[in-house]
């Protein structure tokens, strides 16, 4: 195999729970990463408690698995939150309502 870079040091992949990542460039193929309940998002009622549309949130997470499954891009969760408690309600309803690895984010709104 051709490599097209030249490391020091050696590139290692990661599993993150069914998404495989790093490595050599072009041997793993690009992971898609969308971010939840960020500061404005459609989704969130109220960012402080974690309140947010239960059926918007179901829509989009069946698109990303849709998307997911016909390009055959793995895809990843990047949650955010503003307030512990919103990040416990968003983990919680995502926990059980997808199968994507969730990337846990915050925000000093």
């Amino acid at each position: 195999m051709s490599v097209l870079f030249d490391y020091a040091t050696e590139q290692k992949t990661l599993n993150i729970g069914s998404v495989r990542i790093g490595g050599l460039p072009g041997i793993i193929p690009t992971v898609s990463i969308a971010s939840i309940f960020y500061s404005k998002d459609r989704l969130v009622i109220d960012a402080k408690t974690g309140e947010f549309t239960k059926k918007a949130t179901e829509d989009m997470l069946n698109m990303l698995s849709e998307m997911t499954d016909k390009t055959g891009i793995p895809t990843m969760l990047d949650v955010v939150a503003t307030t512990p408690m919103a990040m416990e309600g968003y983990l919680g309803y995502l926990v059980d309502n997808c199968e994507f690895p969730l990337l846990i984010d915050g925000s000093g709104d």
